[in-house]
């Protein structure tokens, strides 16, 4: 009876480790393809959150200062005017008197994501019976995000 050997000749042994490892041409393909793929993402998420920013811009509009803005028309009879602006809603108008119960908002609540104060004009253009209040966005946004 032949007895088999347990031992294996070094080139076996150089054939099949050399098989079980990754080449650093297949690494470097790999990492490439993983960044390429991490790339097209994060550009597409931009996109999609640059949208959810702008859909929170117009809530914080529509909701903190409209009602803000709304309060203070039911004490005052009218919206304040641009010369006032926003500061209406913190400080009391000289035309005030009585009437006026604020502060109806926070100071801090008076600007934008992009740490920019909030625009104001009453009556507005978009809105015409009321007041247009609108932030300029990011820098060189391509459009205003308002009340409108």
């Amino acid at each position: 009876m032949q007895k088999l050997s347990l031992t294996r000749s070094p080139a076996l042994w150089r054939r099949k480790r050399a098989r079980r490892a990754f080449t650093l041409v297949e690494v470097v393909i790999v990492v490439a393809l993983i960044g390429a793929l991490m790339a097209a993402i994060v550009t597409q998420m931009g996109g999609i959150f640059g949208d959810a920013q702008e859909d929170l811009e117009r809530a914080k509009i529509k909701t903190n200062i409209g009602g803000a803005l709304l309060r203070f028309y039911a004490h005052m009879g009218s919206y304040p005017t641009t010369d006032e602006g926003l500061n209406a809603l913190l400080i009391r108008p000289a035309n005030g008197g009585d009437r006026w119960r604020g502060p109806y908002i926070k100071e801090e609540a008076l600007t934008d994501s992009w740490r920019h104060p909030y625009q104001y004009q009453c009556p507005g253009i978009h809105n015409p019976t009321e007041y247009d209040l609108w932030s300029d966005g990011p820098v060189n946004a391509p459009k205003q995000i308002g009340n409108w």
